[in-house]
């Protein structure tokens, strides 16, 4: 799974075990959402599809037979367990989760549903995040999905490069400092599946590993 998919679906899992359910205000819809109008769509799984569909839809359906009746043991532990994963990938400087919007969202909703105040720091940082994903107009406001200066300064530079820029312009000297002070150095959840010997060392988003010499 990739690491944003990690990274939106851990919160979803705690958000969807709450059971979470907003009424909206009446002037407000998603009736755009369903194509034939939500008065038409056929909510649920139906036994339809392959037989790999329908061996997935019965096990999906005896989990939650199983939940009602408390079968499921450690459900609270896992739980937990997602909670502190979502905060320990956190940035405790800036509130961050990966430096996209959907995912801090996520983990915000997350963390609010486990209790945490908005005052706390959990969820103030990533509030106080937020603005740097927002585009204020005169009449609206806009708000990007990701900012990945990061990202973009590793393509800049290397455009600059093979358009032939001297390699020690200050632009590029400059901006490869900076990248240099962005650098990870902690290991990641690829670690768990690598091999032993390696160190982490690149950037968010195009992590690399480098053998340990």
């Amino acid at each position: 799974m990739a690491c944003g998919a990690r990274e939106c679906i851990v919160p979803l899992m705690i958000i969807c075990d709450k059971n979470c359910v907003f009424k909206l205000k009446p002037e407000v819809s998603f009736e755009e959402l369903y194509a034939e109008g939500r008065k038409n769509v056929r909510f649920g799984f139906a036994f339809g599809g392959s037989l790999t569909d329908k061996l997935f839809v019965g096990i999906d359906y005896t989990f939650k037979a199983m939940e009602k009746i408390e079968l499921v043991q450690f459900r609270r532990w896992g739980l937990k367990e997602a909670a502190r994963w979502v905060l320990k990938r956190q940035d405790q400087d800036s509130g961050e989760l990966l430096g996209y919007y959907l995912p801090m969202f996520y983990a915000m909703v997350c963390m609010k549903i486990w209790g945490y105040d908005v005052t706390h720091p959990v969820l103030h940082r990533p509030l106080s995040a937020f603005e740097m994903f927002s585009i204020e107009r005169k009449e609206h406001c806009v708000i990007q999905s990701a900012v990945s200066p990061v990202w973009d300064t590793t393509l800049v530079v290397r455009a600059l490069v093979e358009s032939r820029l001297p390699l020690d312009h200050s632009a590029l000297q400059k901006a490869g400092k900076w990248l240099l002070e962005k650098q990870i150095t902690k290991h990641g959840d690829w670690s768990y599946k690598s091999k032993a010997g390696y160190v982490p060392v690149g950037i968010p988003i195009l992590q690399q590993m480098v053998p340990r010499c």
